[in-house]
């Protein structure tokens, strides 16, 4: 059961890295700095990754289980 636990955690994990590069990509999420302060804003902020409620670190590894190719990761959760 807990192996089935882990298994679902990275797969998700790996699914919320994917989703915020998708993100990052289509100008859905703020890139690293930016002026948030300006008075002169006419469009929606674009959440950070704090907004998010995600700390880099988390963001970091959810990015490094993207690059994994899919037999890589089969083969991490089949251990």
């Amino acid at each position: 059961m807990e192996d089935d636990a882990s298994e679902i955690v990275i797969r998700a994990e790996r699914r919320i890295g994917q989703l915020l590069k998708e993100m990052l990509e289509q100008g859905e999420r703020q890139k690293q700095g930016g002026d948030r302060k300006s008075k002169r804003q006419t469009v929606a902020l674009i959440p950070t990754l704090k907004e998010l409620d995600l700390s880099t670190k988390q963001a970091s590894r959810y990015d490094l289980l993207t690059t994994l190719s899919d037999d890589i990761l089969e083969q991490h959760i089949a251990q």
